[in-house]
């Protein structure tokens, strides 16, 4: 657009990418966040700096390649430039016409910065501190020559390590591991255990702290109790016998259950649960049975013990009951004190045998993940005798710059400001300028899963502040901030504003009381915000028919479906040739929609993001499909992992029967309705038997694979599968291009497995099977619709955003973490607080329920923040679409957040609905006369939210 930068936009990004000074950069969604980097990388180039003392750490490789790529594409259009077309570039970014001595090292800069020794450092942070590490093994106790563990080796090795800490707990059956394990089965299944051990191992330098201070999780479970308020002999044993034992015990339980059968139907079942909880043998069952006499569910005590009635013929009774139940109360209280204390002890002390068995294998590996490279360095940088160490990185150091510093964890915080540290002792060693620069998004922190801390960046950036305040530097710090999106349109960016100025959604997504507005340099551009209703489900009809083709028409009815429809239906409106809808080039002239200017984001791949790549695809519309695919879940993987078990084990019939029908194969219903039903034996040894050519020819091939799968590594075996058996064009043919990435992946996954170990077919089907990896799309699809999650789209934008997935609760009890932190006001400075294995809902005690409630909390307030981020991905149109089940909309998800929000603003008008039917949908334009059929919304908000507007 020929638009103008307004002033005061153009001084702030001059002010963030000055050379000379230190910079904090707090910056709306689409304001030129990279930009300013990318200008301040640059003009530290011009200002003499040698490209080898800039460290410049972003968050992703994606994105430290993006960057890259921006800094050296403008450096190499400089050394040919024309000398008037670089002297006005070069004005641009510094404010100031150049002299001859700066243009001449502007036409120098592209060669310099690829030829200096170490070059420009633009990387991740996990890349430098395994370059740190390497550089000083010892002192940060890592092995030398290490290699970082790929994604399926750390995977392989989680699965042998936990399958160690259980070996070891079933070779001493009476030993404190078994009993942990055994503690763990009575509450929890296979399943939680699992999840909880994989939090803890996510946590591991927590646990491994608290384990430090403590010496072991019995010790640290005595401080635990203590926390609580138990007295050491109140145990949970000793709890159970005093609920059970004192009081009513023994004859009084029948006694009252008589005296109750004596009243009304009410009284009556009250006697029944006494006496019930009677005969209970199991001591758990028990007590829960004996508290639904006097508590209901959600734990509070009944309003009356006993009836009316009952009081007058009885009058003792009630007051027997009363006191029993304020006995019991705080003694059930204590119970779930001390049962949180021995499930966590329990939880903590198998969590130690399993980091120590992972512990093991890498360092038999010579391998370091992740965490281990975060925290290695954050030790070697924070410990004292390794000062020379600070001092040799500080000679090869002058400026840090840190991209998406919002989603920089607490640990990695740490190291940078380790880094820096030398910056502030005064006169340093360098003559010239020092700086640290950070440019970030609280409202965009959308990564707590990967430890990004969203406070951290306002207190970073207040104790940087003070920092050079107390220095009398505070001039050679720029604290900016850019309120200006070059993305969003008027309408898109006042929709976003009117959100997030209600308290509770400001509250969630930044720290800031009063944070400025957003500001649309496209003012001018015509935008659209829509307002879908709400998918409900229809009445479900009995079905009649229970083929597989029935089943299929069933499902064409669920709301997920229809939603997808209205979608993909409306998306080709978007790209028909006789299409009157709109957009606008970077030139601001209105243009037809193209594939690649529409985003479809969900919160997850679930069954609306399975339906819109289904329908868009069914449609002919060129859509990207999936952006990230599990590959354990991929129909081309379970028909290789089946191939690979029916090798291994020929008398699994299921396995062996799926194999028969998958493209490997090519078999169909008849052929095993031919060869299943009736069978003397095995389907194996039924297929062998059988005299069909095509039969005969898969039995053949069985046969080969029984004795490849003797002899051959896994990547040899699948390799003459898919190539010389022609297994992968199959997949092709019938599965499309798709299913070409997923086998590439299989088989990259197949050799690394061999080049780390003894290689072992079960082993690798067994890791693939069990291991979280996911096959993640790199880059942009050039000129096809995306359809991704809205964490995904992080950093992108698109013309036209749609967000169909609005409905679900922003907090699922079913995703709640297994452990909760639980303060320690009485703990020295820098002690972590406890970690405690929190239980369902109502079997918490009451510090345990708070530290729930924190985790919910949090995770509803990331929620926020991920909304922010989708609804700033749009340019010019938004549409909230959504779907439900039966159940009532949550409170707080997306779809009624942006309705709530607009509900008010009288440029929300009822249109009707693209999809016809009769329908209408609410429709907020600015910037362009109304559609003609528009007209007002019906005044009464209830009629409103009844047809799910």
């Amino acid at each position: 657009m020929s638009r103008a930068i307004p002033q005061q936009t153009r001084a702030s990004q001059l002010a963030a990418s000055d050379p000379a000074k230190s910079a904090w950069v707090t910056a709306h969604a689409g304001s030129g966040k990279t930009y300013v980097l990318t200008q301040r990388v640059i003009r530290l180039l011009l200002a003499d700096t040698p490209p080898s003392r800039i460290l410049c750490l972003t968050f992703t490789k994606a994105a430290a390649a993006n960057m890259a790529e921006r800094v050296f594409a403008r450096l190499r259009a400089w050394a040919t430039m024309e000398a008037s077309a670089l002297d006005a570039e070069l004005q641009a970014i510094a404010g100031a016409p150049p002299d001859a001595a700066t243009r001449a090292r502007a036409r120098t800069l592209f060669a310099r910065a690829i030829e200096t020794p170490g070059g420009l450092k633009v990387q991740t942070i996990h890349a430098f501190c395994e370059r740190l590490l390497h550089q000083f093994p010892f002192e940060a106790n890592a092995p030398a020559r290490f290699r970082v563990a790929e994604e399926l080796q750390q995977h392989e090795m989680i699965a042998a390590a936990t399958s160690d800490a259980f070996r070891l707990a079933a070779a001493e059956p009476e030993g404190a591991l078994a009993r942990a394990v055994a503690r763990l089965a009575d509450e929890m299944s296979r399943e939680e255990v699992t999840k909880a051990l994989r939090e803890a191992l996510a946590r591991r330098d927590h646990v491994g702290a608290l384990l430090t201070e403590f010496g072991d999780a019995v010790a640290m479970g005595r401080a635990l109790a203590a926390r609580l308020g138990l007295r050491p002999e109140e145990t949970v044993a000793a709890l159970e016998r005093a609920i059970l034992e004192d009081g009513l015990a023994g004859a009084g339980w029948r006694d009252v259950a008589a005296r109750l059968q004596a009243g009304s139907p009410n009284d009556q079942r009250l006697a029944k649960r006494l006496s019930d909880a009677a005969r209970q043998s199991d001591v758990a069952v028990r007590i829960a049975a004996y508290a639904s006499v006097f508590f209901k569910d959600d734990g509070a005590p009944f309003k009356d013990a006993v009836t009316a009635g009952l009081k007058r013929s009885d009058p003792t009774l009630e007051a027997l009951l009363v006191g029993e139940r304020e006995r019991v109360a705080p003694l059930l209280d204590r119970r779930k004190a001390a049962l949180l204390v021995e499930r966590t002890q329990a939880l903590l002390a198998l969590a130690q045998a399993l980091l120590a068995a992972y512990a093991q294998r890498k360092a038999r590996a010579n391998l370091l993940d992740f965490p281990d490279l975060i925290g290695r360095a954050e030790a070697m940088l924070a410990h004292a005798p390794n000062a020379w160490v600070m001092y040799k990185l500080d000679q090869g150091v002058d400026h840090i710059l840190v991209d998406e510093a919002q989603d920089t964890s607490p640990q990695q915080w740490s190291i940078l400001l380790a880094l820096a540290q030398e910056f502030f002792a005064g006169a340093g060693r360098a003559s010239g300028p020092r700086t640290l620069f950070a440019v970030g998004d609280e409202k965009q922190s959308i990564f707590s899963f990967q430890g990004a801390a969203p406070r951290m960046f306002e207190e970073t950036r207040v104790a940087l502040m003070r920092r050079f305040a107390e220095q009398e530097r505070g001039e050679s710090f720029a604290d900016v901030r850019l309120n200006l999106s070059f993305r969003s349109t008027r309408a898109i960016l006042e929709a976003v504003d009117a959100v997030f100025d209600r308290p509770e959604n400001r509250r969630a997504v930044t720290s800031d009381p009063a944070p400025p507005p957003h500001m649309s340099w496209k003012s001018e551009l015509p935008g659209l915000v829509e307002i879908w209703p709400v998918i409900e489900p229809g009445e479900a009809a009995k079905p009649t028919d229970w083929s597989p083709r029935a089943a299929v028409a069933a499902g064409e009815g669920a709301p997920a479906v229809r939603l997808a429809r209205r979608i993909a239906g409306r998306v080709a409106a978007f790209l028909a040739p006789d299409s009157p809808d709109r957009v606008h080039g970077e030139d601001g002239a209105p243009r037809r929609v193209r594939p690649g200017d529409v985003m479809i984001l969900v919160r997850t791949r679930g069954a609306v993001f399975e339906a819109t790549i289904r329908e868009m695809k069914a449609r002919g519309l060129p859509v990207a499909g999936a952006d990230r695919i599990r590959l354990a879940d991929h129909i081309a993987v379970l028909d290789l992992l089946a191939a690979g078990r029916a090798a291994l084990l020929p008398p699994d019939d299921l396995t062996l029967a799926c194999v028969l029908k998958s493209p490997l194969i090519g078999l169909d219903d008849d052929d095993l309705i031919a060869l299943a039903p009736r069978r003397p034996g095995s389907l194996a040894e039924a297929l062998a038997a059988a005299r069909e050519p095509r039969r005969a020819q898969a039995a053949a091939r069985l046969a080969l694979w029984r004795a490849d799968a003797a002899r051959l590594a896994p990547f040899a075996f699948f390799a003459r599968r898919l190539g010389e058996e022609g297994g992968r064009r199959a997949f092709l043919e019938r599965l499309g291009p798709e299913a070409g990435d997923v086998i590439d992946e299989f088989m990259k996954l197949a050799l690394e497995h061999e080049q780390t170990g003894a290689p072992s077919l079960q082993l690798f089907l067994d890791a693939v099977a069990s291991g979280e990896i996911e096959i993640k799309r790199e880059g942009e699809p050039a000129g096809l619709v995306r359809v991704m999650t809205a964490h995904a789209a992080k950093g992108l934008e698109a013309k036209i955003v749609i967000l169909p997935e609005t409905t679900g609760a922003p907090f699922s009890a079913n995703h709640a973490p297994k452990l909760a932190e639980l303060p320690r006001p009485d703990a020295p400075h820098g002690a972590p607080p406890f970690l405690v294995a929190v239980a369902k809902k109502n079997l918490n005690p009451p510090a345990a329920t708070q530290a729930a409630e924190a985790v919910k909390a949090e995770a509803e307030d990331e929620q926020r923040r991920l909304l922010y981020v989708a609804l700033t991905r749009a340019e010019e149109q938004l549409v909230v679409a959504g779907c439900k089940g039966k159940s009532k909309l949550p409170a707080g998800c997306w779809h009624e957040l942006v309705s709530q929000a607009l509900e008010a603003d009288p440029a929300l008008v009822e249109a009707p609905a693209p999809w016809g039917e009769g329908e209408t949908i609410l429709r907020r334009a600015v910037g362009a006369p109304p559609p003609a059929r528009q007209r007002a919304r019906p005044p009464c908000r209830r009629r409103r939210r009844r047809t799910g507007c």
